[in-house]
């Protein structure tokens, strides 16, 4: 297996890349669920290290039999009702709810259960003489995965990815386990990766295509490696990326349990937000080179959070003298 990276193309995979994966994957496959853990990466250069720990991230999960949102996915959607009616104004701008095989029905939650399901309401949008039309709905239990929630992908897909894709995801340099079939198509959002942008046309994602991993003759790209989905939420998604401006207004339905953030000001916004959840883990890689100013707002604000942390060993070493990793636990 080869690792290309924006233009250069390691034939032998680079000691950096496979510790990257190999933290990613042992914060998944190691985690305690009493603890806070933030783990800092400092690096040299601008690199790919964050959406690589994302990837082993992803690889562990696709190992474990409850890393799939369609797993009591009913639940999950009235857990989220719950929420949603707390916050709602009483004139929604957005739906709430609707069947992703019926795009032009949308549907909003009511305070109204019975023994059959969620009674939702809604409209039909769209042209047509019926646009505009009123609906009712029932989400019920055997039918839930048909159903999606506003800003979230869907739940699940009848067709597995390429498989292409799953060789590689096999052939990662990892100690790992067999890939559940049910986890290749169903979405998952326990792990986050946050950037200064994250649309699909973005100069991030711009980035992802243009690295990933050579086998065979062929090629894949971490864009495609991460399952991140599309803008239009219409395909699943197992790793959910974030821009750094958007995560204070993202619907989180349930916690995370890897937070991976890169670059200062995306660390300490995924610090502020998620060092409260018991069994998380946050990683942020920082870039020495970057902006002067903003590394030295960074340094003020971990020399006053570390008091609230103790010092624990890292889960890996990246090996090099350039790249160094400090792992902290919450007190």
């Amino acid at each position: 297996m080869k690792y290309y990276e924006q233009g250069c193309l390691f034939e032998n995979l680079p000691g950096w890349v496979v510790s990257s994966i190999r933290l990613g994957y042992t914060l998944v496959t190691d985690q305690k669920v009493s603890s806070k853990k933030i783990h800092l990466i400092s690096s040299p250069f601008e690199s790919s290290i964050a959406p690589l720990i994302s990837l082993g991230a992803l690889r562990a999960a696709l190992e474990q039999p409850e890393a799939n949102l369609c797993n009591d996915y009913f639940n999950f959607l009235s857990s989220a009702r719950e929420k949603i009616l707390q916050a709602k104004s009483d004139t929604p701008k957005q739906w709430h709810i609707k069947k992703y095989t019926e795009p032009d029905k949308e549907y909003y939650f009511t305070e109204n259960l019975d023994s059959t399901g969620i009674i939702v309401t809604g409209k039909k949008t769209g042209r047509g003489r019926k646009k505009g039309e009123s609906l009712k709905s029932w989400v019920m239990p055997s039918y839930a995965k048909e159903w999606q929630l506003n800003g979230l992908p869907i739940p699940y897909c009848s067709s597995e990815p390429e498989p292409f894709l799953i060789k590689v995801l096999q052939s990662l340099p990892l100690e790992s386990g067999v890939i559940k079939h049910e986890n290749l198509i169903s979405s998952f959002l326990g792990h986050i990766l946050v950037s200064s942008s994250s649309g699909h046309n973005s100069t991030y994602m711009d980035s992802l295509k243009e690295s990933g991993f050579s086998l065979d003759g062929k090629t894949v790209s971490l864009a495609d490696l991460l399952m991140l989905g599309d803008d239009s939420k219409s395909t699943i998604s197992r790793v959910t990326l974030i821009g750094e401006r958007q995560l204070e207004e993202h619907a989180f339905y349930q916690d995370p349990s890897v937070i991976i953030a890169q670059g200062t000001k995306e660390t300490v916004s995924a610090w502020n937000i998620f060092s409260d959840i018991s069994g998380a883990s946050i990683v942020g890689v920082i870039n020495r080179s970057g902006s002067r100013a903003a590394l030295e707002e960074f340094e003020a604000i971990l020399q006053d959070r570390q008091r609230y942390y103790h010092e624990i060993p890292p889960p890996v070493s990246f090996q090099s003298p350039y790249i160094q990793i400090r792992s902290m636990e919450r007190i």
